[in-house]
Parts: structure tokens; C-alpha cells; sequence
């Protein structure tokens, strides 16, 4: 609901994944891989295990739920580009330019992603 959407990108950078709020986000990011890849199982009519527990309380009324919030089982390239387009727009509207700096510590990834852009135009 922060966000309005369900790509949630589990952050890596070790220095960054020691700040509360970054184990926050990484913890949702988790659950949320976690939802697709027991909904994945689900629809095969797998035996949905993890850590070699079956998960027997996954049921179709937590999809509706999940689904109800829009909730998107599956993540693309398209969507992983849409979600940084969406960061830029933001970057945007709070700097009025395009800009981002080559550093820019409050989303690296945004700069590396626009540098990438750039090289690719």
C-alpha cells in the first residue's frame, strides 16, 4: 500500500542491509518472492514445501486477498524497467530534471539504470 504496487526488490548491498529500515523492506521483499513461488507450485498442483515443511495454509482465499490488492504473481523485464521509469519520474518531480547523478547514494541503482539507458540510446 506504501507504494501502490507489489515489486518489491530485495536490496543487497551489504552496507545498506543493516539499516532497520532496509531489513523492513527486504523482509516484504522476501515474503513477497515467497508468496510468488509457492502460488507457482500451487497452480501445478505441486506439494508446496519450503525448508522441507509443507505449507499447508496457502489456500485459494489468500489468492483472492493477494488479488484483491492487485497483487502481481509474476515480475518481467518490463516490470523491473517500469519500476525504475517510476523512480526517474520521481527523481523528476522532486529535482525538475533528469539528471541523476552517476552517485547518487539515495537510489544508486536509479543512476546506474539511467546510465545504462543513456549508453543504450
Amino acid at each position: 500500500e506504501k507504494h501502490g504496487h507489489s515489486n518489491v526488490i530485495v536490496i543487497r548491498d551489504k552496507k545498506k542491509r543493516e539499516d532497520p529500515e532496509v531489513k523492513e523492506h527486504n523482509r516484504l521483499g522476501n515474503w513477497v518472492n515467497s508468496q510468488r513461488q509457492v502460488y507457482k507450485e500451487y497452480c501445478i498442483g505441486k506439494p508446496i514445501h519450503r525448508g522441507g515443511l509443507a505449507i499447508a495454509n496457502f489456500t485459494q482465499e489468500k489468492i483472492d486477498m493477494l488479488e484483491k490488492v492487485n497483487f502481481r504473481w509474476s515480475t518481467t523485464l518490463i516490470d523491473a524497467w517500469q519500476i525504475k521509469f517510476d523512480a526517474l519520474m520521481k527523481y523528476k518531480e522532486e529535482n525538475g530534471d533528469c539528471l541523476v547523478p552517476q552517485k547518487y547514494p539515495e537510489n544508486p541503482p536509479l543512476s546506474f539504470w539511467v546510465k545504462k539507458q543513456r549508453a543504450h540510446y
